[in-house]
Parts: C-alpha cells; structure tokens; sequence
C-alpha cells in the first residue's frame, strides 16, 4: 500500500515463497532493517496470511491442472494473484519443461498440505 520504512525508505513488500507456502518480507529485493523486517512479519502474522486456515490452495490446484493436462496452461481468468504471477513465469517453456517444473513443486508442496 506504499508504506515505506523509516529506515531504509524503501517501500515495504511481501513475496511468496511457492516451495515454503508461505509469504514473507520481500528481504531479495529490498535492504530492510531489522526493525522493518519485524513490522512486515507481524503484518503477516495480524492478517493471518501464512495461517494454515486461510492458507490458499489456489496455486497447489493450479499446478495439479497443468500436471493432469500434460503441461497444458489452463486459459481461464484467475482470481489469484499467486497463480496468476506463477503463470506468467511459465509461459514461453515448453510443455515438457512446464510438467517438469509443476512436478517439483507439486511434489514440495503435498507434503505441506
């Protein structure tokens, strides 16, 4: 929402991490502090988003689709910016690097759910 951090005055962002499920601080692209680290986790943690509850599975049925089609892309609009972010990844691999790819993370994924 362009909060940005006193210390840094870097715009505070949150990444998702697809192996981990989980979001947290954006720490790749951005030099936090310690302190505006601490504030993005209780963000997080205030609006539940890594909750296993609230959890989404939007991206984990995404990647079973395009496993169950043979790395074919499903061409519907989608409701979820995680999924739609991670689609747009893909595209331009080729069908066989796509199942590759969904196999992995399926496979990382299952055994978190």
């Amino acid at each position: 929402m362009g909060v940005k951090g006193e210390d840094s005055q870097e715009t505070f962002a949150l990444q998702y991490d697809v192996l981990k499920m989980i979001f947290e601080p954006a720490k790749d692209r951005h030099t936090y502090s310690d302190r505006e680290i601490q504030f993005i986790d209780a963000h997080i943690k205030r609006f539940r988003l890594n909750d296993s509850q609230y959890r989404t599975r939007q991206l984990y049925d995404f990647v079973q689709n395009v496993i169950d089609s043979n790395g074919k892309i499903p061409t519907y609009e989608y409701n979820n910016l995680i999924v739609k972010l991670f689609c747009e990844k893909l595209s331009g691999k080729s069908q066989k690097e796509i199942v590759k790819i969904c196999k992995s993370i399926f496979l990382i994924m299952f055994t978190k759910m």
